[in-house]
């Protein structure tokens, strides 16, 4: 079973927030606690659930890559690279490809959070959308 962050706060004997701050903001805690907390969280193995954190931040920690087609040679060398300085960055990378078909591209995606990195072949250099502002006419 997965450990909770009730688990390292029970074993830690600190609060839930106390953990939490040790987490993302160490420098608020005692040393001592911190080391603490931190002893805890390694010896339950306890890694945070991002799914949770991004409830609480707003911010999913996932970047989505939109290509117009992943059979052209160009993309994969590009993918490789922006996944890799994502991941350095602490981002996982969702990928999807539009089959150069900006209705695709456009709506849908943006519901569940991806942005477009690039313009598409067929936007004339125009960005496609934005992600605040929604789908834009090329």
């Amino acid at each position: 079973m997965t450990a909770t962050i009730h688990d390292v706060a029970r074993r830690a004997g600190v609060s839930v927030t106390t953990v939490s701050r040790a987490l993302t903001q160490p420098e608020l805690l005692r040393p001592a606690t911190r080391e603490r907390v931190l002893d805890a969280a390694r010896k339950l193995a306890y890694h945070p659930n991002r799914a949770a954190r991004s409830l609480i931040t707003g911010k999913t920690g996932n970047i989505g890559i939109v290509v117009p087609d992943l059979s052209n040679p160009f993309y994969p060398g590009v993918v490789r690279g922006a996944q890799l300085r994502a991941h350095q960055a602490g981002y996982a990378v969702f990928l999807a490809d539009s089959n150069e078909d900006a209705a695709y591209a456009g709506p849908r995606l943006l519901a569940v959070g991806f942005a477009m990195i690039a313009p598409l072949p067929f936007s004339r250099g125009k960005p496609v959308m934005s992600r605040r502002e929604g789908p834009k006419s090329a």
